[in-house]
């Protein structure tokens, strides 16, 4: 076996008690300094209230720091005439347009619009308010009819029937001109595109039902939405 010389192994002193204590000594003398704490409390309860002051402190920007989930939540509008559907990240106006939020439900007459008019009242309702009002797609306006739990329980008083969307109508299949909805639309081929142009999307928002055929000059209801970023 060999023998190892245990007088040529040098130990480094432990002092990280030492050490610990002294620093404990040194918050507990800052905390005293800061917050006029009397001399005779104890030292090691100056030190504690210190480090309780420092972790309080840090807290607030725990809370807002950004990137983490549910720190920077979207209310609705404070008079409540906005709806927000986290779920499609959209907010919606509660009421139809002509109609307003009254804490309650929504009172007035809507405005029935045809297509244009509703794309002017967007942009319009854009400008003034500076968020992004648009018209919804069909697909949005379905997800309101039959999400879980349905957006529209949020809106009272909504007429019935299709609303516009900004959906545009477009059909590149070849056109049969014996097919019953054709003829009955009198669509050939020489017509197809200028017939499409004539016509928009819009939607049931009590059943999700969706139509390509409505003449854009078809006057309806009208809601916006808006992105929540």
């Amino acid at each position: 076996m060999l023998a190892r010389d245990q007088g040529s192994i040098s130990r480094r002193p432990d002092t990280g008690p030492v050490h610990l204590s002294n620093t404990m000594k040194a918050i507990g003398r800052i905390a005293r300094a800061a917050l006029g704490v009397p001399p005779e409390v104890n030292r090691c309860g100056a030190a504690a209230m210190a480090v309780a002051l420092s972790i309080s402190a840090c807290l607030p920007a725990l809370a807002a720091t950004p990137g983490e989930p549910g720190t920077r939540p979207r209310p609705p509008a404070a008079d409540g005439s906005v709806v927000v559907d986290e779920q499609a990240h959209l907010a919606w106006s509660r009421c139809v347009e002509g109609m307003r939020w009254d804490g309650v439900t929504c009172v007035g007459e809507p405005r029935w619009m045809n297509h244009a008019e509703a794309v002017a009242a967007a942009a319009a309702r854009a400008r003034t308010e500076g968020v992004p009002w648009r018209l919804p797609r069909v697909g949005e306006m379905q997800h309101v009819a039959r999400g879980s739990p349905p957006t529209l329980a949020r809106m009272p008083a909504a007429p019935a029937g299709l609303h516009w969307s900004s959906t545009a109508v477009v059909d590149l299949a070849p056109v049969n001109q014996y097919r019953y909805q054709n003829i009955r639309r009198h669509v050939t081929e020489g017509n197809a595109n200028r017939i499409a142009f004539l016509h928009g999307w819009a939607v049931d928002l009590g059943t999700g039902q969706a139509r390509d055929d409505v003449l854009k000059s078809t006057r309806l209801p009208v809601r916006f939405v808006r992105s929540l970023d």
